[in-house]
């Protein structure tokens, strides 16, 4: 063995990952997925960001959990690099905070390997609404829209949840609201309700 190879045994040898049974070793994209699940949940957070193979990706519709992390491991330590769009309106250095700390703690929770460091790239302020077609999950927003006014249903009333005390569809005749149709004038010059002859 060189010196190299007796180090790398000696490390693992006292690594908290191994066992009688041997070691473990995850995968950077498995801590890249763990990180950036976890940046995602940040508030503040608009999107993470990516070079073109993300942006390709984004395109042909897979989600990407790895997009806009980068990972350096080293034995059982890792140092993360998170690449961000921050959502306008919000205090970046607090985004910022809150980003290494959800970050570190996800790893370290999930891996069992020492963070030795989260690197925080600002990349961009974007309002809400600018999101990108690229970026954007439309089946969350369609299901969202489906679920607060599902085809041919009257709209819900203020402040009712989907399907909760949803009103009945108007009977012929009567109109969402549930007051009596406008009256059509017939022919001879009296009023006809909607339904009468």
């Amino acid at each position: 063995m060189n010196d190299e190879e007796v180090k790398q045994q000696a490390q693992l040898e006292n690594s908290p990952d191994t066992d009688d049974m041997g070691a473990i070793k995850v995968a950077d994209e498995v801590l890249s997925i763990v990180a950036g699940l976890a940046a995602s949940e940040v508030n503040g957070v608009y999107g993470m960001s990516g070079g073109i193979r993300e942006g390709l990706t984004d395109m042909l519709g897979k989600q990407n959990f790895s997009k806009g992390i980068k990972v350096y491991t080293e034995g059982h330590t890792v140092r993360v690099e998170v690449h961000v769009i921050i959502t306008y309106g919000f205090n970046i250095p607090d985004v910022a905070i809150k980003l290494q700390e959800k970050v570190k703690e996800a790893v370290e929770n999930m891996t069992g390997y020492e963070v030795t460091g989260v690197d925080i790239h600002v990349e961009g302020v974007k309002k809400k609404k600018e999101k990108a077609f690229a970026e954007k999950d439309d089946t969350d927003e369609l299901m969202k829209k489906w679920e607060e006014e599902p085809a041919g249903s009257p709209a819900l009333p203020e402040g009712t949840a989907a399907g909760e005390n949803r009103p009945e569809p108007p009977e012929e005749g009567e109109t969402a609201a549930g007051t009596e149709p406008e009256k059509e004038p017939d022919p001879k010059g009296q009023e006809m309700s909607g339904g009468e002859q």
